[in-house]
């Protein structure tokens, strides 16, 4: 479950503008959702089968700069309901604006125990960018505890919140041109999440 904060009744840049338009491309579903579906992917293994609905709820937003209402014509509401190639399923979904409550909530509940990945800052409630906390529990224990994540994972950019998981992705790359591994994502990789938001436009009509 995330948020995206653009569809909001706000909005404070005017460049945000062409975002509230579903085929110029900048979409809940293309943008948002294409990084946390990626996040799922690299974590649990590919999406097999998938239906999605889409719904847009606000109808118009206002310009901060110029107190302009302008209309919004892109859904503001995504679920997902799938099935992992694990046969695990997967239930996925992504609200406009900003909603009380959790943000950023991802649980992954398995054999031995289960997982929870929250943002740790609320204003920034995305997956790809917001510094995660992880906690665990393991099966016959009470409640969850926080997990430590190794200092490997900020690849030495413990400050650069927004940029890090890029450079990663950049550092894996180089690290399999001088190595010839495969540990970043591939073509391959690229073409099972297209095909996963593919399957989720269809729904939009």
């Amino acid at each position: 479950m995330g948020v995206r904060m653009l569809y909001q009744r706000r909005i404070s840049r005017i460049h945000d503008v062409p975002q509230l338009v579903s085929k110029n491309g900048a979409s809940l579903l293309s943008v948002i959702g294409g990084h946390a579906i990626s996040a799922v992917q690299s974590v649990l293994g590919r999406i097999e089968e998938v239906g999605a609905v889409l719904s847009q709820r606000r109808q118009t937003v206002r310009v901060i700069e110029t107190g302009e209402m302008i209309p919004m014509k892109t859904p503001d509401q995504l679920v997902l309901d799938a099935v992992l190639e694990s046969g695990a399923p997967l239930s996925f979904q992504l609200r406009g604006g900003l909603p009380r409550g959790i943000r950023l909530l991802w649980e992954i509940n398995g054999t031995a125990g289960d997982l929870r990945i929250t943002g740790q800052a609320e204003q920034i409630p995305v997956v790809n960018i917001s510094s995660l906390r992880v906690e665990g529990g393991r099966k016959g224990e009470d409640g969850f505890r926080e997990l430590e994540i190794p200092s490997s994972f900020y690849f030495g950019l413990e400050d650069a919140v927004a940029a890090r998981n890029v450079a990663g992705v950049y550092r894996l790359m180089a690290h399999d041109l001088r190595h010839g591994t495969r540990t970043a994502p591939s073509f391959d990789d690229a073409v099972a999440l297209h095909k996963t938001i593919s399957t989720g436009k269809r729904a939009e009509g």
